[in-house]
Parts: structure tokens; sequence; C-alpha cells
């Protein structure tokens, strides 16, 4: 009958250790801290400027220049072969040689300069966009001055957002060390 006794003196006395230092699960520590509720008296929004930047679109009309010119080297190769052509005929006698060579000479120029003539500029105004960003200071709400009451005292705090007409508070209590009964 006696071991009996002695494990029930036993559980009782450990269920009674655990109660009073009840382990606060999130912190590992024991429970010093618990949660209650209080009442919200006043809420103030309580403003800042923040600088933004909006992308805009600027936009201005230029001057293009756009040169044509052909692709083709034909008319040059073209005037060459009837230069020389034109400068063999003339030139068929020794005596002619030169003059023949120079008149295929004069002529071939001529005739590539003319189909060099098809080149062209055109101008032409075009619109032309960048994007630029835009500063502009807003006015915004950064956080709340709030006021509540617990257990008949009134406290102050700041909050990031709006509790409602409740809030959630902790209470610790830890005993002051050096004092005794």
């Amino acid at each position: 009958m006696q071991p009996i006794m002695i494990t029930g003196i036993s559980l009782l006395t450990l269920a009674s250790a655990t109660q009073a230092l009840a382990i606060d699960t999130r912190y590992g520590q024991p429970e010093r801290t618990r949660y209650e509720t209080a009442r919200v008296v006043r809420v103030e929004p309580v403003t800042g400027r923040v600088t933004n930047y909006r992308p805009t679109e600027d936009c201005w009309q230029e001057e293009v220049v756009y040169e044509h010119r052909p692709r083709s080297k034909t008319p040059q190769i073209l005037g060459g072969i009837i230069g020389g052509a034109i400068g063999y005929h003339l030139g068929h006698h020794k005596p002619n040689k030169k003059a023949g060579a120079a008149i295929g000479a004069i002529l071939g120029s001529s005739i590539a300069r003319d189909a060099d003539r098809n080149r062209y500029s055109e101008r032409r105004l075009e619109t032309r966009c960048e994007t630029v960003d835009i500063a502009y200071d807003q006015e915004v709400v950064v956080g709340y001055d709030v006021t509540y009451v617990y257990q008949g005292r009134e406290y102050q705090t700041f909050m990031d957002e709006d509790p409602g007409r409740e809030l959630q508070v902790r209470v610790s209590v830890e005993p002051v060390a050096g004092r005794s009964r």
C-alpha cells in the first residue's frame, strides 16, 4: 500500500509544479505572458509624403532625310563598256588611239553620271517618342497612432494597420529582483 501512496503524492506534486511553471511553447520559457483584449478609443492616421514615378511618353517632330541611291553598279559598268567600245572604234587606227580613249572615257563617265541621277533625297517629318519617368509627390497613410484603454488606464502606440474597435495586448508578469516580503 505504501508504494501506491508515494506514487500518488509524487504525481500530485509533479502536476502542481508543471502548472506553476507552464512552458510557453513559442519561446520555450516559463509562461509569464498572457494575452488580453483592450478597447480602442482613438485611431488617428499618420500621413507622409512619398515620391512616385509615372512613366510618360514624350513625343516630338523631327525632320529626317532619306537618301535614295540605286543599289546596282550596272550603270557604271555599262558606261565603262560603252565608253570602251566607242574609244576602240574611234581609236582603231594608231594616230587616233589617244583621242578615241579620251572620247570613250568622257562618254562612259557621262553615261554613268546620268544613271546616277536616279539618286535623290527625301525629307519627311517623323514623330519620335521616348518614355520618361515623371516624379510626383503623394500624401499617403504610413501608419496609425492608436489610443487604447486596458484595466482603466489609457495607453498609446503606433501601428501599421487600423486595429478596429479592439486590439490584443500582451500582459507580462515578472518578479522584481531584490524585493521580497
